[in-house]
């Protein structure tokens, strides 16, 4: 016989109370590939409840001892020589938890990311994740500690099944990892119109023995990021508890039970929980959930990055449109509530990217914007997608001097947003019209010439050299290019616009046979006949106008805001225009930015 059951697994330091209750007295899991808590060696890294052994009637003779799986992994219990009833229990769909005070722990294990405190920090401040974590979302290695006090959580149910009240089988686990107290937890159904049915659950860990240990480390979760407390840490060993129970003990009879549509949790402020609870799968139906995150995700494959916020998700029934929601501060979303015979499937959910954005992976190793989902015991999770922004390629120029080759970093401006990765070797010129010897690597144009011009090339770390052609003084034929990221985003073409505007020439060799008339300088000490010599090595300062001369003084040239300033300019006035950044030379007629040229 196979059962499937409501199971609540938390690591609590608040204690249950225990009248009828029964506690589990054994508990495996898949720590080191498999773990008995007889064991003395303490799990300090994530792993998953595999099975607990449970006795309905304790003391009594109506029920002997069972050791139940969770449908985790029974081939580990197998091998472990575990002999075992089958099972399948499942967390239960938990997407919102009371906002945490400042003593809520996000508890993982010591060596969970690297011993102790670790850099970067391992843990985030989505709680949700690590009460559903693990498989079935049966994680211990990861808990809640001290989820405030006088909170609740409400979980809608779509029946429970007759036949599992009173069965001496268990419809609820529930675990504590953590230091109990005397405080209680306490749990009820209510109907469709908020009141009790049955009987409050009173649970105190304090009166349920202690059948294992589990070693933690511990991270404030009301700051972001989570700090790490060295105090709390400091002992890491924590004690563990289980508690199981059957519908009878809420109250439930066959008599309500068709009436018990809303499970309600209500916590002491010292709970624990490892995850809020699963259940036996053949005990109750939970209406169907739906989850997953977006992630800002800069290097496409596996999604992964930074959530990203206020994305819109759309989930389909049949084609049909039947849900949206938006993304929260962690780039988590999730459909709860989803009833199964009203809205049978398929599902689909579908990310809308934001401007500017595009899909760059998902769960499925594609890059569309939908994903089919496959509901598993009423739940699905895991339904992530990728998305990011394309790089940014901006325009370049090239100033060459004539009859020399030049080379330009043309990535050097260019930018991947959200700390993206440019990949240099994915530059791709699109050449001119005209151009030939065109140069490929990996189906990418490296290269090419341009008659009468030049020839360009750029190399795998996007070093772009022109090399022109004798004489040429002019400028060249502008042509685009792009580049990819770490994503394979691919940017906007960026235009590179070339010229041979300027030539050097050589100093004429010889005497001088003309002096500086005129000097000006800051310095007490210097040649007596400076600047006019005669000759050098008399201070002489051959073929000036003006000399100028300081250890710390600079020549500052008139600065305006724009050549419109100058009110009355005189031919050959000479001002720096702040605007366009650079010296300009009045003419009589208009104002021009001094530069290189070629008096060829």
């Amino acid at each position: 016989m196979t059962f499937n059951k409501l199971l609540f697994l938390g690591v609590f330091t608040a204690p249950l109370f225990l009248s009828a209750q029964r506690a589990v007295s054994r508990i495996y899991s898949d720590y080191g590939g498999f773990w008995d808590s007889f064991n003395t060696v303490q799990p300090d890294n994530s792993h998953n409840l595999l099975a607990f052994r449970w006795d309905a009637d304790g003391p009594g003779t109506a029920y002997a001892p069972v050791t139940y799986s969770t449908g985790v992994n029974d081939a580990a219990l197998t091998t472990g020589g575990v002999t075992f009833q089958p099972g399948t229990f499942i967390s239960l769909p938990i997407y919102n938890i009371p906002a945490p005070g400042s003593s809520t722990f996000i508890g993982v294990g010591k060596m969970y990311g690297g011993n102790g405190n670790i850099s970067p920090v391992p843990v985030n401040n989505n709680m949700v994740e690590y009460l559903s974590d693990g498989a079935n979302g049966l994680g211990l290695g990861s808990a809640i500690f001290n989820i405030p006090q006088g909170s609740s959580i409400s979980l809608n149910t779509m029946g429970i099944v007759a036949s599992s009240i009173g069965d001496g089988v268990p419809d609820l686990i529930f675990t504590q990892m953590g230091n109990p107290s005397s405080a209680n937890d306490s749990y009820h159904f209510e109907d469709i119109n908020g009141n009790i049915v049955g009987t409050t659950y009173s649970v105190a860990f304090s009166n349920v023995p202690s059948i294992g240990k589990a070693c933690w480390k511990f991270y404030n979760a009301n700051v972001n990021p989570p700090a790490y407390n060295a105090g709390t840490s400091s002992s890491c060993e924590r004690e563990i508890r289980v508690l199981a129970a059957d519908w009878s003990e809420f109250g439930i009879t066959s008599a309500n039970y068709p009436q018990a549509v809303k499970l309600i949790q209500s916590f002491s402020g010292t709970s624990d929980l490892a995850f809020i609870g699963a259940y036996n799968h053949e005990s109750i139906t939970f209406a169907a959930s739906i989850a997953g995150y977006v992630y800002n995700d800069n290097n496409a494959g596996i999604p992964d990055g930074n959530g990203l916020a206020g994305v819109t998700m759309k989930l389909f029934s049949n084609n049909v449109e039947i849900r949206s929601t938006v993304t929260n501060t962690l780039g988590f979303y999730y459909f709860d509530n989803i009833n199964t015979n009203v809205s049978q499937g398929p599902y689909r959910v579908e990310v809308v990217p934001p401007s500017g954005f595009q899909v760059v992976g998902n769960r499925i190793g594609t890059t569309s914007s939908s994903l089919p989902v496959v509901l598993n015991n009423s739940t699905s999770t895991g339904n992530h997608f990728g998305l990011h922004q394309a790089p940014v390629a901006n325009n370049d120029h090239l100033s060459v001097e004539k009859n020399n080759a030049k080379s330009l970093l043309i990535t050097g401006n260019d930018t991947d947003p959200d700390s993206g990765t440019l990949v240099l070797s994915s530059i791709d010129l699109m050449p001119p019209s005209g151009a030939g010897n065109i140069i490929y690597s990996n189906g990418l144009v490296k290269g090419f010439t341009v008659n009468g011009q030049g020839t360009w090339l750029v190399d795998n770390a996007g070093l772009l050299t022109f090399t022109p052609v004798m004489n040429f003084f002019s400028t060249a034929s502008p042509f685009t290019y792009t580049i990819k990221d770490a994503a394979n985003l691919t940017s906007n073409q960026a235009t590179i616009t070339t010229a041979v505007d300027y030539c050097t020439k050589p100093g004429l060799t010889g005497t001088p046979d003309a002096y500086t008339d005129l000097g000006i300088s800051t310095l007490s000490s210097r040649f007596k006949n400076w600047p006019a010599g005669p000759g050098i090595s008399n201070g002489g300062i051959p073929n000036g106008a003006v000399a100028l001369e300081s250890s710390g003084k600079g020549l500052v040239i008139t600065r305006v805001a724009g050549t419109a300033a100058v009110a009355d300019p005189v031919k050959g006035m000479i001002v720096y225009d702040r605007s366009a950044q650079c010296v300009k030379l009045y003419n009589g007629s208009v104002w021009n930015c001094i530069k290189r040229s070629c008096n060829d």
